[in-house]
């Protein structure tokens, strides 16, 4: 039975998609309208009880967020394929550590500066939007994409000598961050280069047109 992955585009939806082009694996697409609120359904709802996107089916298997879901995929179809790193290895803690870093650091600067600067169905009215926060969410970014860079400046790729789904993850949240948010990478000329090999994959052109 082929994995069912629900989505819509230009969502965290997309990494999974990369992820699942980059495994080769048979899967089905579900693409939910947002406007007629398909993901708020009571036959979704049992999937995701949140009511969000992205869900994944696999068998019995029901999966949402799309940071558990790219684990799941890369423990049980990835490490065969050099995506995902052997179980208990420095590269699998590496992995994990960098995928929760780009969740629990990065995202909610991305997040708050789009709130407070965008134009997104969930960003504030121009009335309720409050500068300082936006200020603050600016200095995290940079502070971050330092970081990110400093690593980079050492490796082509997160962690180990290859690519992996941790790439996925943590592309994903910067390619939204520059192309969606407007956030800048001035200065930053290795993650540039990074998300550059990452753009080049195959994989990642396929998932974008979906």
């Amino acid at each position: 039975m082929p994995l069912t992955l629900y989505y819509w585009p230009m969502s965290s939806a997309s990494r999974v998609l990369w992820a699942l082009e980059e495994l080769g694996a048979p899967y089905e697409k579900v693409r939910l309208n947002h406007e007629k609120k398909e993901h708020k359904a009571p036959d979704f709802l049992k999937i995701n009880p949140n009511g969000k996107i992205p869900a994944l089916v696999d068998g019995d298997v029901k999966m949402f967020e799309s940071i558990a879901i790219l684990i799941y995929l890369g423990e049980k179809y990835g490490v065969e394929k050099g995506l995902w790193p052997a179980p208990l290895s420095a590269e699998r803690a590496e992995a994990l550590t960098w995928m929760m870093w780009g969740t629990t650091e990065v995202q909610p600067a991305v997040v708050s500066y789009v709130m407070h600067t965008g134009e997104r169905s969930f960003s504030f009215p121009k009335e309720q939007r409050h500068p300082p926060t936006v200020d603050m969410a600016k200095k995290s970014w940079e502070h971050l994409t330092g970081i990110l860079d400093d690593r980079l400046g050492r490796r082509e790729w997160i962690v180990g000598s290859r690519f992996t789904f941790a790439d996925v993850a943590l592309a994903g949240t910067m390619s939204f961050a520059t192309m969606m948010a407007g956030l800048s990478l001035e200065g930053r000329a290795n993650v540039q280069a990074w998300i550059g090999r990452c753009h080049q994959r195959p994989a990642f052109g396929r998932a974008m047109s979906a």
